[in-house]
């Protein structure tokens, strides 16, 4: 049984406090308004589901979706293992439109008398053509990630201890492990060459990508929900490497590069990097495949014209 204790009784006072001030100033913005020329979309199935719930549970016939990710969507990610106002949340929106056809099966698992409110709308990102690529001596890998603990970058540092050849590792994105990864990242073998480019603007991410060959986009996270990360990258018919968590294995797949189990030890992801790139990255055919996947389930021109169809 789930008990609350004082600091947590007090903080969920304050925050249904919160959500209350929110519902009243949309209430407001309500006033005088048609509503049935109105729907709304949330972004994360979070604190404003629960406002707008709030506001039609008052008796305004307000019609409202929203979007499901993954922090936002799976309660063994949040350290009480449950999330606020859940089941009240789902009864009065009118659709939960997963990212995921794995987060669409777990809601239909854990809430099935809400099933039929649940479906799938990929996201996407933007076409900004396919990246260049020649041979180099060196394996070039990128990773982009918010560096704390759940994203795992650990795990690529001891893999590059065991690879042999020449390495240029580059990663965008900053965080609070970032001094210890840098640390770790100091004692490898002086053939790896690593660059912490930091906080970076996806504008600059793209720029890289349109104008540097790169093998390799490694991600190795303990959850994920569909990360853009891994979709941008195959836009540039870039060969990706992850593990299957959450919905990853919807973008990684046989025919976009290699899906890992969720634990791999260092030694087996070094030998899976190198295999990788020598039968991924090199081949045109085989990046160009990469593209098609993403052009047919992750292209934002259609996915988000699909999604305002939906609301």
């Amino acid at each position: 049984t789930w008990r609350m204790d004082l600091s947590s009784a007090q903080e969920a006072f304050s925050h249904a406090r919160q959500l209350r001030f929110r519902s009243d100033r949309v209430e407001r913005f309500l006033d005088g308004r048609e509503l049935e020329d109105i729907a709304m979309l949330s972004v994360w199935m979070e604190d404003w589901v629960s406002v707008l719930g709030g506001v039609r549970a008052g008796g305004r016939p307000l019609r409202f979706s929203t979007l499901a990710h993954g922090w936002d969507l799976y309660a063994h990610r949040r350290t009480a293992g449950r999330i606020a106002y859940r089941e009240a949340q789902l009864r009065q929106a009118a659709q939960v439109l997963c990212i995921s056809e794995h987060g669409a099966d777990y809601l239909r698992a854990h809430y099935p008398h809400h099933a039929s409110k649940v479906r799938v709308t990929h996201l996407g990102t933007a076409d900004h053509g396919m990246a260049p690529w020649s041979p180099a001596a060196e394996l070039r890998l990128v990773s982009s990630a918010y560096l704390r603990t759940p994203k795992r970058m650990d795990r690529l540092i001891a893999a590059l201890h065991h690879i042999q050849r020449p390495v240029h590792w580059v990663h965008f994105g900053d965080g609070p492990d970032l001094p210890a990864l840098k640390e770790q990242a100091s004692g490898l073998p002086h053939q790896v060459r690593v660059e912490w480019f930091g906080a970076v603007a996806n504008e600059g991410v793209i720029a890289y990508f349109k104008k540097h060959p790169i093998d390799l986009f490694v991600l190795l996270s303990d959850d994920e929900g569909v990360p853009v990360s891994l979709m941008e990258a195959a836009s540039f018919g870039v060969p990706l490497l992850a593990n299957d968590v959450g919905g990853v294995k919807e973008v990684v797949t046989s025919r976009t590069g290699v899906l890992l189990p969720r634990d791999t030890s260092p030694e087996r992801l070094s030998t899976v990097i190198l295999d990788a790139v020598h039968t991924c990255s090199g081949d045109p055919v085989f990046r160009s495949g990469v593209r098609r996947s993403w052009q047919a389930y992750f292209d934002a021109s259609v996915n988000y014209r699909t999604l305002a169809e939906c609301i």
